[in-house]
């Protein structure tokens, strides 16, 4: 009896002492402006995010897209000859007081500087590397988790130069779908108000949703006009270490009730 508690012990012990998993961020500070990301898996060597892109054409429809890295301060120092001079500037059109209406929202900190890296959903055709510049009706950019077996909870997400016209159509909205097939849609314009043009905004999704899932495999961004996305973090479910022990535990449990069921027999 002794053997067969000390298995149950230490596996149930060990699989709720899992340690949560630090937020981790997509880093594209290696890569060169005009970068095709659709084509590239960002892995931390066990997991890996994929980036696809869809492109909004003038009748409004999805097509197949692809998505770039556009590097603003590459693009300032282009000054006119940079195909976006928005989003080669330092975030613009800070949010008032006033267009932040629900929890969660803020404006990222204007330093007089460029953003940085931003990925877009480019406008036009690439070669090896793209001449960056956002579509200009939009369309969607999904960054795929299931990479990460358990999923991940979405923190952080910074988006550049979108723009929403309140009353006419809808302002962009981000999907996060779950393992279960079940999806949480943010409809930004529940959380910012106003005539919108050219604004930046940091989004926190532990303050924005009540119960933030974190079993998220897919998210996705669907933007109307440009806009691109400057940063995204995520905090990756860990898998529990114990789940060997586990195995090993209930193995343990079942070869000590056979060994007792060939005594008594």
């Amino acid at each position: 009896m002794k053997r067969s508690l000390w298995g149950a012990c230490l596996c149930v012990g060990a699989v709720f002492g899992a340690d949560a998993a630090p937020a981790a961020s997509l880093d594209l500070s290696g890569l060169t402006n005009g970068t095709i990301l659709s084509t590239q898996n960002f892995s931390d060597g066990i997991n890996g995010v994929e980036i696809t892109a869809q492109r909004r054409t003038g009748g409004k429809q999805l097509r197949p897209g692809v998505a770039a890295l556009f590097d603003s301060a590459v693009e300032f120092a282009k000054g006119k000859a940079s195909r976006d001079k928005d989003l080669a500037k330092s975030p613009t059109g800070q949010l008032s007081a006033s267009q932040i209406v629900g929890p969660g929202i803020s404006s990222p900190v204007n330093t007089g500087t460029p953003t940085a890296d931003i990925i877009i959903i480019q406008e036009n055709p690439c070669g090896a590397l793209c001449i960056p510049d956002d579509n200009a009706r939009g369309g969607t950019l999904t960054f795929d988790f299931t990479g990460y077996q358990k999923g991940v909870q979405i923190k952080k997400l910074a988006i550049f130069d979108f723009n929403g016209f309140t009353g006419k159509q809808a302002v962009d909205d981000i999907v996060l779908t779950r393992k279960n097939g079940l999806t949480e849609v943010v409809q930004l314009e529940d959380y910012i108000t106003g005539g919108l043009q050219h604004k930046a905004a940091l989004l926190d999704f532990d303050a924005m949703l009540g119960g933030n899932p974190t079993d998220v495999v897919s998210l996705t961004f669907n933007t109307r006009t440009s806009g691109g996305i400057g940063m995204l973090e995520f905090a990756p479910v860990p898998l529990p270490a114990a789940f060997p022990l586990l195995a090993f535990g209930i193995g343990a449990l079942v070869v000590v009730g056979r060994r007792r069921k060939k005594v008594a027999a």
